[in-house]
């Protein structure tokens, strides 16, 4: 019976070491009081990371999920869910991110918000001068 244990602990192991994520698109802030790092990517094996730096040198192995952190997907697909769910009324470049305020539908404005400015646009497109669709330019039946 333990040699049956042992087999399904090595079978088991094998199968989680066969596990690689390629995870790129993403902000390093490492805690050491270097700059930021946009456009960052990191390879974990097994669940330790076993690689990381720029997106651009990212060379995953054949079979490894990819999985893209960046907001590009959901600002190009579905700029209503942003919209909505950011209070953006009016399109703008280096939108900021509203962290409190009240919704008015009436005016298409937030009132008493608490903004931290171009937070949106960094946060989605990784730079702060990018322009983030609002609810102005989506029709009303999407």
């Amino acid at each position: 019976m333990q040699s049956k244990f042992l087999l399904l602990l090595l079978c088991s192991t094998a199968a989680l070491h066969a596990e690689v994520k390629a995870i790129k698109n993403f902000v390093l802030i490492d805690g050491t009081g270097r700059a930021a790092a946009p456009k960052s990517a990191m390879l974990v094996d097994n669940g330790r990371i076993s690689w990381i730096g720029p997106a651009s040198r990212l060379s995953a192995p054949s079979g490894a999920e990819t999985i893209d952190l960046h907001g590009k997907y959901v600002a190009k697909h579905q700029p209503a869910a942003i919209a909505g769910m950011e209070g953006l009324f009016k399109t703008e470049t280096g939108a900021g991110i509203v962290l409190i305020g009240q919704p008015n539908e009436e005016t298409g404005e937030i009132d008493n918000p608490l903004v931290v400015n171009n937070v949106l646009s960094f946060l989605i497109y990784g730079t702060t001068k990018a322009e983030v669709t609002g609810l102005d330019r989506i029709p009303r039946d999407q």
